[in-house]
């Protein structure tokens, strides 16, 4: 369990159990939400959501069984 809600170690062992296709595609969008937004944290939330924030929750994505889903907050 994370002791802050920045845990990107959290986020990369969870990219690093999804098929290599959903990999990829999440991959790609974490890096460039990382290298567009200065400073973005990233956590899991609600164990599966990958949340990323500057001082509030941002956008998030997650692996669902038959689509992958990118929502702002």
């Amino acid at each position: 369990m994370p002791k802050t809600k920045h845990d990107p170690e959290a986020v990369d062992a969870y990219l690093a159990e999804l098929p290599d296709d959903e990999r990829a595609t999440l991959k790609d969008l974490q890096l460039l939400i990382k290298g567009t937004v200065p400073d973005v944290q990233e956590r899991i939330s609600y164990g599966t959501s990958v949340i990323f924030a500057v001082k509030r929750d941002l956008v998030g994505f997650v692996a669902k069984e038959k689509q992958l889903s990118l929502s702002g907050r």
